[in-house]
């Protein structure tokens, strides 16, 4: 396996996918695709969207296959919400 698409920093992949996600999506996308994945390549802008995070992430990996992605759930603050109770 390619140890160049594990060579990045966490932090600044979600600081950067959130900034191009507020900044440039987030409005555009909200009115269409609520409630849909957005899969968004942190380096060039580009963005994927699915109705999951693997769909979306599939996508870009079609056009970049060594990228690591940020995702977000469009309308929602988090991609997934945990319920239940704790023992």
């Amino acid at each position: 396996m390619d140890d160049q698409i594990f060579d990045f920093n966490q932090e600044e992949l979600a600081k950067k996918g959130r900034k191009i996600y507020y900044e440039n999506l987030k409005d555009k996308l909200e009115l269409d695709h609520k409630g849909e994945i957005v899969a968004i390549n942190h380096e060039t802008g580009d963005y994927f969207l699915g109705k999951t995070v693997l769909d979306a992430v599939k996508k870009g990996r079609q056009k970049y296959p060594n990228a690591v992605f940020y995702s977000i759930k469009i309308g929602y603050p988090a991609v997934v919400k945990f319920r239940g109770m704790l023992p």
